[in-house]
């Protein structure tokens, strides 16, 4: 499996832990993310820093 393939792999996994309000936004960062002209690698290493956070403030709203 090649290194964005895992990336993908991991997002997909984790962003399933999302409330859906959170999930909804994070879909639409995701498609402007892949959109753009970043390299695959750098885009999928943005979206997994994005991810964390949107995760870290879920817990720390206690939801």
């Amino acid at each position: 499996m090649g290194k964005i393939n895992k990336y993908v792999k991991e997002t997909n996994h984790f962003k399933s832990i999302l409330r859906e309000e959170y999930l909804k936004v994070f879909d639409e960062i995701i498609s402007y993310i892949r959109a753009s002209e970043l390299p695959e690698s750098d885009a999928e290493l943005l979206i997994q820093d994005i991810l964390s956070n949107f995760l870290e403030g879920q817990k720390r709203a206690g939801v």
